[in-house]
């Protein structure tokens, strides 16, 4: 078993994630609030289970930007959590998706990977 053992692959609507890290200074340093937002489509009875069981869990996520650099975003010491907001409706116009937002506090920035394996 290795560290993508509980691996769970996205597939966001295109160009629709964005990762933003900002520094704040604290009594004991700084510290960098992280967030990773993006939208997944359809909500649907059939991956609402998967959604309740995702928001339980703590995440680091490894970020394919468009530069094609990997980004890691949170840690095991300082995981990010996520939290969901599904969008549906009757009408045509009305979207439906659910917008995911990874977020947490960490003591040190993102950093970048080589490529994973």
């Amino acid at each position: 078993m290795g560290c993508f053992e509980k691996a769970f692959e996205f597939s966001p609507i295109f160009q629709s994630a964005s990762v933003t890290e900002n520094q704040s200074q604290q009594s004991g340093g700084y510290s960098f609030d992280q967030s990773v937002k993006f939208t997944q489509v359809r909500v649907s009875p059939v991956n609402d289970d998967v959604y309740n069981d995702l928001m339980r869990r703590p995440w680091v996520l490894l970020i394919l930007d468009q530069n094609k650099q990997y980004k890691m975003v949170g840690s095991k010491d300082y995981p990010l959590r996520l939290i969901m907001e599904a969008k549906t409706g009757a009408e045509i116009s009305d979207l439906n998706h659910v917008s995911m937002s990874f977020s947490g506090q960490s003591p040190f920035r993102a950093v970048f990977v080589d490529k994973p394996l």
